[in-house]
């Protein structure tokens, strides 16, 4: 797929930090590659580095994986791709810990699933609660605001109390939750203004992916790298594909950062290369958004109407709407999907599809294998 006036022009922007909105089925990964394969030639044999942060793990994997087809081994070396948790643990809190009270000799992750983790619930717990059949995981729903108090979830059986208390016991251990990593950063770059100078002179551009799901104490981090003036921005996101708003992302955030930059925001991504015009419509008008999207792909003019039905039971829509549909139109089932707000909602479909004889992969079910 060759480039559109869009992606390129969103790639040619140089003087200025912008904010891409790109809509589903855009090109938004490839536009971003051939962007910081352009950032990167700009910062050969040079001190300084090209930063990508995106949301999860296997976004970071998809890009680093095209930066490494497009670029020389030692040329990608000029490219930091990962979260913004590996961006804050690698770039400051790593190099910078001994400025931390509590962490001078070192510190270090606790993930949910790991031991020190469980033992620092479990204490936290056991002191603080008069109700001790908390689950451990419970912790892992907690959000740290940018006064560093826990943001926790109404209705959320952990007290505020027993959640200071986790966090103070993994710290006398050397330890840091997923949440306080981003916290800690925050921190250091607002009390000690030197570390962000360090970083915007590193950085020559940050890419951020994924920018609707960003966060307030996120966007405050990026605030401080940004006013130091060395380092260029580039933002790139959808406000109607926020998927994070149950771990306080807001799509706001985006604008606001992009506000705070004087960031150029005419560019639009708005062709669609997956989906077909009807589909585009539709989407359009569930979710309407400033600009209409458009099919470009090779699907453009399948004339197939979306059917919206309305029902009391999911189950029986998928049997006796969608799979009837399905064979009407010649489509075989391995090329079919249903798709649901969580995962919950698929289980009781996939067993109610499963005790009809359809073979069907996803929760509660065995892959399906089309032999």
């Amino acid at each position: 797929m060759r480039l559109t006036p869009e992606q390129r022009s969103a790639i040619d922007e140089e003087e200025e930090s912008v904010l891409v909105i790109a809509c589903p089925g855009s090109g938004k990964t490839r536009t971003i590659v051939e962007r910081l394969v352009r950032a990167i030639e700009s910062v050969q044999n040079t001190p300084r580095r090209v930063a990508c942060i995106t949301y999860t793990n296997a976004g970071a994997n998809e890009i680093e994986r095209r930066i490494r087809r497009r670029v020389s081994g030692s040329d990608a070396e000029y490219c930091d791709i990962g979260t913004i948790h590996a961006f804050c643990l690698k770039s400051v809190l790593t190099v910078f810990h001994g400025r931390l009270p509590g962490f001078e000799s070192g510190i270090a992750v606790a993930a949910p699933d790991s031991g020190i983790f469980e033992i620092a619930a479990a204490e936290a717990i056991n002191t603080t609660e008069t109700q001790r059949t908390v689950g451990t995981s419970k912790f892992s729903d907690i959000r740290r605001g940018e006064d560093g108090n826990p943001l926790i979830p109404e209705g959320h059986p952990l007290s505020a109390s027993c959640v200071r208390n986790f966090w103070e016991i993994l710290k006398d251990k050397g330890h840091v939750d997923f949440p306080s990593i981003t916290y800690y950063a925050f921190l250091l770059l607002q009390e000690h203004p030197d570390i962000a100078r360090t970083l915007s002179s590193r950085f020559r551009e940050l890419l951020i992916d994924e920018m609707q799901d960003t966060d307030s104490l996120q966007v405050q981090l990026f605030k401080r790298i940004a006013d130091v003036g060395r380092s260029r921005f580039v933002l790139v996101g959808d406000p109607q594909q926020s998927i994070l708003g149950f771990a306080g992302a807001d799509p706001e955030r985006m604008f606001e950062l992009a506000e705070h930059l004087s960031a150029r925001d005419d560019f639009a991504l708005r062709d669609n290369w997956r989906s077909s015009a009807p589909i585009l419509e539709l989407a359009d008008a569930i979710a309407p958004r400033e600009f209409t999207m458009r099919a470009s792909g090779p699907n453009r003019d399948l004339h197939m109407i979306p059917k919206v039905v309305a029902s009391n039971s999911c189950s029986s829509v998928v049997a006796d709407t969608f799979l009837p549909l399905l064979r009407h139109h010649g489509i075989e089932l391995s090329a079919a999907a249903v798709l649901a707000p969580a995962w919950y909602l698929l289980a009781p479909i996939a067993e109610a599809l499963r005790a009809i004889g359809v073979p069907v992969s996803g929760p509660g079910s065995r892959p399906y294998n089309p032999r």
